[in-house]
């Protein structure tokens, strides 16, 4: 394992859809898991940016900017490969807008695709979710446990979320995937 490995950041989340029609009995088991902190509600816009040709798709990267409150977060990730449990590499910067900062690309896998970028970045898609968010203790780590509803629209076409995403939030050695607790969601 390489210096640069362990100094990446990275994310390790589980997701998983739930009928609509659900939503209050998800809401309602979360609540009776042990060491879960009370929820946090927040609204989440999110626009995705690429450019037209899917420079960062076919690179295995994706570029967002996300706006909850008056506060804007720039997020690259790079890896993962679909799975359940997906596992990737994550850089995020606090920014000024919605719009995506290249400069901060620098110290990421991107930096080499700067030329390709500047100034072809356009939004491929927008989510607008509704977040209930529980923290939950769980052996040496944290996990965040995060109901969304809400909508994915790209151009006139769009979808319906309905999810529980669970995030491990501190260090841990796999205790995302081994919590019997969680599993039963």
């Amino acid at each position: 394992m390489t210096d640069q490995h362990l100094s990446t950041p990275q994310e390790i989340e589980l997701k998983l859809d739930f009928p609509a029609e659900a939503h209050a009995l998800v809401a309602q088991h979360v609540t009776l898991l042990e060491n879960v902190a009370p929820v946090v509600h927040t609204h989440l816009v999110t626009i995705y940016y690429d450019t037209p040709d899917l420079t960062l798709s076919r690179s295995g990267l994706s570029l967002r900017v996300r706006r909850s409150g008056r506060h804007h977060v720039q997020t690259l990730k790079s890896g993962g490969d679909n799975a359940l449990a997906t596992h990737r590499n994550e850089w995020e910067w606090p920014v000024r807008t919605t719009r995506p900062d290249i400069t901060l690309l620098d110290v990421t896998p991107a930096a080499i695709l700067k030329p390709m970028l500047d100034g072809k970045l356009v939004p491929i898609f927008r989510s607008n979710i509704q977040r209930a968010i529980h923290m939950m203790k769980c052996e040496d780590a944290v996990i965040e446990i995060a109901i969304d509803e809400g909508s994915v629209r790209a151009g006139k076409t769009e979808e319906q979320v309905h999810e529980v995403e669970l995030e491990r939030k501190l260090p841990a050695t796999d205790a995302l995937l081994n919590t019997s607790g969680l599993v039963q969601l």
